[in-house]
């Protein structure tokens, strides 16, 4: 948010410097994120003057530079070599003189000498507005007013208006102070309590009241539209805005429209009150209406066409929409050059009804960005009669008719204040009669007190402030962060609970999951509902109620989706060999709750390596993606993991529970639109860290006897997978066999339905060398068990 310093101080008077401004706002929260010097001062237009050209001719020896002879108003005129396209002859202009500083907007300087440009002396420079700080115009030099005397100083001819924009980096809770008079406020506060001289000039005049006239308001939704004041002002000129008022909107980056729309800005940021102006002819029957119900699209001033809907508050007349309450008015009933008359609305409006309308059609306007947070219902009318006063004073007219609709009042906030709720935060006590204080200057009213605790009514406008712990800060932060001592020795006692084994189960996914070159996404919690129509069950979805946009309108019942876009992202950019995992929580309603899923994605795509001569490039598919599963199972000590196929994916298993899925999306996948294909998973993880949490580590030694191995070459039918082996022969429970691998498939005409699989069994007995019967004993079961359960035979 942008604050005018000068602008600032109609609100509040104070000695201090703009430095110390800036480090008190920033201890109070509101934190200054830079102050940037608008306009120019007196003393850096020294060595300036106004300068008539009274020759100027063609450099003989560059093409873009001429040659120029200035009179100064001294005894002579000077020659300067000047390379602007529209310096000409008979022009005042502003010359910087011998010795003068140029100084630039980020605070370099330089020093204006006599010079040789291309072989012609130079003593001077004529200048741009941008070289004096008046403005951002470099195109060329600036010609000023034909009748300024030669040799009169430039401080003379500026209007010397020097100011300082302030940046602060506005929290969203803080409603209260997106204005100039809500920044001085709280200002007022923090210098107060630190005993530094300030006053808060109140600009509020008396409540506004009805009065006869040819308008009617009627407010349909009450709920949506607590407050709603209007003004008919008949034979305004529309016209060019003064400059004072050009000035406080330039300062704040806001270019100026006319004067009726610049009245409206500077009140909204002002005094933080939204106002909106009608071209009252454009009101059918001069009755406004407030209300819900319309279904249809609607051009706001943007020019672009919104498409409404029935749940939207509505400004309209006996026949039409006439603005989007709170978000923006419609291009017909807008102020044009041609109004004549005006209506002139402020209202207050309910913040989720403004969001929700807001989010919705994407429009962010100034008006939204306020009313969304909540702005201060008790200056509605306030706001309205000094708009009235300020357009009467800079447009002329008639006012015809003030009116007031109020048919609910937004009341302040009751909180208690226990005193020892606010030592055990603080950490320190503070005195009893400096909290009382504080809190009057923050304008929270004490209803009753005693030893124990204060009563309190905060007001409407400290939308922010509605618990106990909200005033304790509020106090520390008028009070001081740093005025809180900071104690030598702090003593705690840490204690293992199932936090830090969690994190450390955690950290030991990823890092093993980095170290085999994955990356880590981190994606926010909500996803669109396109992804969630791909999933089974839609009525376990949770929709939110008030959705950032429509990409983030559902809460996410599965972290695939978004992995999955994450990679194709990435391949549009040409990365395409990728790697990446995310663990993160998914969600779902249940009969009688809402449920939180523990989980972990896994998505890769493209190859595991770059070309080289030594290695060739391999795709990372489903094996790969497999094999990173169970490495990764293997690392945490879990051992009775499995898989199965069902159709085309694979299911992960622990202890025969189902835990997660393992599948190949091709690039002709309906859900997604992916150039290539992604192998991807997704595990629950909470089962995983429960056998994680029961796992005991034991040490065992290097084995002292020999390691044997033995191959079989198996005849099984086409559809038979390894993993059936693995698990036939693991049934066994047979302790010497140590591990099982496949080194070949072999699938050809010859064998017709059949397939042979190649298998290696390391075989070891820890405490002893195991003979050629004991060895043959064990292959003779394995056999007899693949013949017996898969109908296998030997090669």
């Amino acid at each position: 948010m942008k604050i005018s310093y000068d602008w600032l101080r109609e609100y509040i008077q104070t000695d201090l410097s703009i430095d110390k401004i800036a480090e008190v706002l920033t201890d109070i929260g509101l934190e200054v994120e830079g102050v940037e010097k608008i306009g120019v001062d007196e003393k850096d237009l020294e060595g300036f003057v106004v300068g008539e050209v009274i020759e100027c001719l063609p450099h003989p020896n560059a093409d873009k530079l001429k040659i120029t002879q200035v009179d100064l108003g001294q005894e002579f005129p000077v020659q300067i070599v000047c390379g602007a396209p529209n310096v000409a002859t008979g022009q005042k202009v502003p010359v910087a003189t011998i010795g003068t500083l140029i100084k630039s907007a980020d605070g370099s300087s330089f020093e204006i000498k006599k010079a040789k440009l291309r072989g012609e002396s130079s003593h001077g420079m004529i200048c741009s507005e941008k070289e004096l700080n008046v403005s951002d115009n470099n195109d060329g030099i600036w010609v000023l007013d034909k009748n300024l005397p030669a040799g009169k100083p430039m401080k003379e001819v500026i209007d010397i208006s020097l100011d300082y924009m302030i940046e602060i980096g506005l929290t969203p809770n803080r409603a209260d102070a997106m204005s100039h008079f809500g920044v001085a406020r709280d200002l007022h506060a923090a210098l107060s309590a630190k005993k530094l001289a300030s006053q808060l000039e109140i600009p509020f005049l008396e409540e506004i009241e009805n009065t006869v006239g040819p308008f009617q308001i009627e407010i349909e939704n009450e709920e949506l539209c607590p407050a709603y004041y209007g003004a008919y002002i008949e034979n305004v000129e529309i016209k060019e805005s003064p400059q004072w008022l050009k000035k406080r909107l330039h300062a704040i980056g806001i270019k100026p429209s006319n004067n009726v729309v610049d009245i409206t800005n500077y009140i909204l940021h002002g005094l933080g009150q939204p106002l909106h102006a009608f071209d009252a002819d454009t009101i059918a029957h001069q009755k406004i209406i407030v209300k819900t119900g319309f279904e249809e699209n609607f051009k706001i001033l943007d020019q672009t066409e919104k498409k409404l809907k029935k749940t939207d508050l509505i400004i309209s007349d006996e026949n039409k929409p006439l603005a989007i309450a709170g978000v923006m008015g419609g291009l017909d009933s807008s102020v044009k050059n041609s109004t004549k008359n005006i209506f002139l609305e402020s209202a207050y409006f309910k913040p989720t009804g403004i969001r929700k309308t807001a989010k919705r059609l994407g429009i962010n306007s100034d008006a939204s960005f306020r009313y969304e947070r909540g702005i201060d219902p008790n200056i509605t009318g306030l706001a309205l009669e000094k708009a009235i006063q300020l357009i009467l004073e800079v447009g002329g007219g008639v006012l015809v008719q003030k009116i007031k609709n109020r048919p609910r009042e937004i009341t302040d906030f009751d909180v208690i204040l226990k005193y020892r709720n606010l030592d055990l935060i603080l950490g320190e006590r503070i005195h009893r009669q400096k909290i009382k204080e504080i809190l009057e200057l923050l304008s929270i009213e004490i209803i009753s007190e005693n030893n124990d605790f204060l009563e309190l009514k905060v007001p409407a406008y400290r939308v922010d402030v509605q618990r106990e712990i909200d005033v304790i800060e509020e106090i520390l932060r008028i009070y001081g962060y740093n005025s809180i001592p900071q104690k030598e020795k702090v003593s705690f006692s840490i204690v293992k609970g199932e936090g830090f084994e969690r994190n450390d189960f955690i950290n030991r996914l990823s890092d093993f999951l980095v170290s085999c070159g994955f990356f880590e996404a981190m994606n926010i919690s909500m996803y669109s509902e396109k992804y969630d129509t791909k999933q089974p069950d839609t009525e376990k979805s949770i929709r939110l109620i008030n959705s950032l946009s429509q990409d983030y309108n559902i809460m996410r019942r599965s972290l695939l989706p978004e992995l999955i876009q994450n990679i194709q992202f990435n391949i549009n950019r040409k990365n395409e060999n990728l790697r990446l995992f995310e663990i993160g929580h998914a969600y779902e309603k249940t009969a009688n709750a809402y449920q939180e899923n523990f989980r972990l994605a896994l998505a890769v795509s493209g190859k595991s390596n770059t070309q080289h001569w030594q290695n060739k490039e391999t795709e990372l598919d489903l094996f790969y993606l497999k094999g990173i599963i169970e490495a990764l199972f293997q690392q945490l000590g879990i051992q009775k993991i499995n898989f199965t196929q069902e159709n085309q994916t694979l299911k992960i298993q622990l202890n025969r529970k189902e835990i997660g899925v393992l599948k190949v999306i091709s690039n002709g996948d309906k859900n997604y639109k992916l150039s290539q294909n992604v192998v991807a998973a997704e595990i629950e993880l909470q089962p995983i860290f429960e056998a994680y949490q029961s796992q005991q580590v034991k040490f065992s030694s290097i084995p002292k006897f020999p390691l044997v191995t033995r191959d079989l070459a198996l005849l099984l039918d086409k559809q038979i997978q390894y993993e059936e082996i693995l698990k036939t022969i693991h049934q066994l429970q047979i302790q010497e066999i140590k591990n099982i691998s496949l080194f070949d498939v072999f699938e050809g005409e010859q064998l017709k339905d059949k397939k042979s699989y190649a298998i290696r069994l390391e075989i070891l007995n820890p405490s002893k060398t195991m003979t050629d019967h004991e060895i043959d004993q064990i292959m003779n079961k394995v056999i007899t068990e693949l013949k017996k359960q898969l109908k296998a035979n030997l090669r």
